[in-house]
């Protein structure tokens, strides 16, 4: 659980932003963890071209919590 993992974290927030080919406009997508939340990130893809299924963020979050980062950007490693 985020709580017992990341103890004083209230909550994390990813937000990220498919570009589809073809389409003009971009789709927007949030996904929230809790305290009670599982600390395992992985997200699943919404295209169908993705490889392996989605995003293991996991050691990105971890990262990010142990140097106090509020917040990151980055892309997808093909």
């Amino acid at each position: 659980m985020v709580a017992s993992n990341f103890p004083g974290v209230a909550s994390i927030v990813i937000s990220m932003i498919y570009n589809q080919v073809g389409l003009n406009k971009a789709l927007l997508r949030t996904v929230n963890f809790f305290p009670d939340s599982s600390a395992f990130f992985k997200v699943d893809c919404v295209n169908r071209e993705c490889v392996n299924g989605g995003f293991d963020l996991t050691q990105v979050i971890t990262g990010m919590v142990n140097k106090h980062k509020e917040t990151a950007k980055g892309k997808p490693q093909l």
